[in-house]
């Protein structure tokens, strides 16, 4: 129903020589095969919205950035493009006090950076964009659970705890909707890093199983799993839906319940202790797993195996160690990544601050 009006678009814009009508065209025709997963034609197009940049007053070279910086980031969202081209977007738009733009790319651009570990870029772009946010009293409650997350990552829990007491009267309550649940379900693992598990059961009692939002359910089932074990409730090992949950994602569960985990009986977790080592053993598997995974899952059977069989449990950890040392070096090498990018980035709001300067002047 939608090709022909695109395609009578085209061609009266053609007709009547109209750039804004074109350009419109390749926006829609960018964005159509981006939803389709057709990026490469997705990016044909951008650069077609890009070409147009300087053929009219009224067109916004922000919305080819923006286009490219999506197509490359489905592609890849570890890609310099996508950070290259949402930084010119994020220039442009600061500088011309765009401020739905600011936040738009402020919230994209913090994303790459938070996706990536540099959660300090993360945090200046996402502050900034809440700024701007409340400034113009946008919804500003995704980018303060975005900020909280970031000190999490660094384990900054405190501060995370203190943002959140600041700012709570932006997370909304209402659990019937995505966002209520989300923000929870973080303020409940906040509580669990805090060790504050008493009110974390309180705020848990909240939601349900069956009325968390499918994109949820792996983080509500780490607090629900942490919640059981810190208060040795152990019937989720005989009930099938949560034991089928911790076995279908057992290397993220391996990795982020490792510490409860370890404090239940080994008989009792048998069954998960045989997934992990069925992972460990499946190399097409096991690559597809991060390092921090593949360290928690060697060092959980190596562990379990160290009283029962020595060399066995000598020959898992040793494996640990190995991936261990592989996620220093990679770490060391984002490191390097995240000070240049670091570095980028204070000298975009230097550049910022100096032509505002030179305006007023």
């Amino acid at each position: 129903a939608i090709k022909p009006m695109v395609n009578y678009l085209l061609n009266r814009s053609k007709n009547e020589n109209c750039i804004l009508g074109i350009e419109g065209y390749y926006r829609f025709k960018s964005y159509q095969f981006i939803t389709h997963g057709e990026l490469d034609s997705a990016l044909t197009y951008s650069y077609k919205v890009l070409s147009l940049n300087n053929s009219h007053d009224s067109i916004n070279v922000c919305n080819a950035y923006h286009l490219l910086g999506l197509a490359y980031f489905f592609k890849n969202q570890n890609s310099d493009s996508t950070r290259y081209y949402w930084s010119k977007g994020y220039k442009e738009s600061e500088l011309k006090k765009d401020y739905k733009l600011i936040i738009h790319f402020g919230v994209n651009l913090g994303t790459y950076y938070y996706n990536i570990g540099n959660t300090h870029n993360a945090r200046s772009l996402f502050l900034r964009a809440k700024e701007i946010a409340m400034k113009i009293n946008v919804d500003n409650g995704i980018l303060v659970n975005n900020i909280i997350n970031t000190f999490m990552d660094e384990g900054q829990f405190d501060k995370a705890d203190k943002f959140w007491n600041d700012n709570r009267k932006v997370l909304i309550s209402d659990l019937n909707v995505y966002k209520g649940q989300l923000f929870l379900i973080n303020r409940i693992n906040l509580l669990q890093h805090l060790n504050q598990y008493e009110e974390a059961r309180q705020q848990l009692n909240l939601l349900s199983s069956d009325s968390v939002r499918f994109t949820l359910e792996q983080p509500y089932t780490r607090i629900y799993l942490a919640n059981q074990i810190h208060f040795k409730d152990y019937g989720f090992i005989t009930d099938s839906l949560w034991s089928n949950r911790l076995l279908n994602d057992a290397p993220y569960y391996c990795s982020t319940l490792s510490p409860y985990i370890a404090t239940i009986d080994n008989q009792k977790m048998e069954f998960f202790l045989q997934r992990i080592i069925q992972i460990c053993s499946d190399t097409n598997a096991l690559n597809n797993t991060s390092y921090a995974q593949r360290v928690s899952m060697f060092n959980y059977i190596g562990n379990y195996y160290f009283d029962k069989n020595p060399r066995k449990s000598a020959e898992y950890l040793k494996k640990a160690i190995t991936f261990n040392n592989d996620a220093e070096k990679d770490e060391l090498t984002t490191q390097s990544k995240v000070i240049y990018e670091l570095n980028e980035l204070e000298t975009t709001f230097k550049e910022i601050r100096e032509k505002e300067q030179i305006i007023q002047d």
